[in-house]
């Protein structure tokens, strides 16, 4: 039996529609998200969103410590 669960969300003041379906889920590896970015489709393995998403939190971290540092040298 398929599942599907899907996630809507508006992107950078709702210039870009962002949706991810799950057909289905489990903890290994094989489980696939369709994710759809405007009209762009994108299947991505678990391990691959995860990376994405370790991606963006490294990014936010940096721009924290670069606030951080220069509000130190004002």
């Amino acid at each position: 039996r398929m599942q599907i669960m899907k996630i809507r969300t508006t992107l950078t003041k709702g210039n870009i529609d962002f949706e991810i379906a799950i057909k289905e889920y489990n903890s290994n590896d094989p489980t696939t998200f369709d994710i759809l970015f405007g009209d762009t489709v994108m299947t991505l393995t678990k391990s691959e969103w995860e990376s994405i998403n370790n991606t963006v939190k490294r990014s936010m971290e940096f721009l924290n410590e670069m606030a951080y540092l220069n509000d130190n040298e004002k």
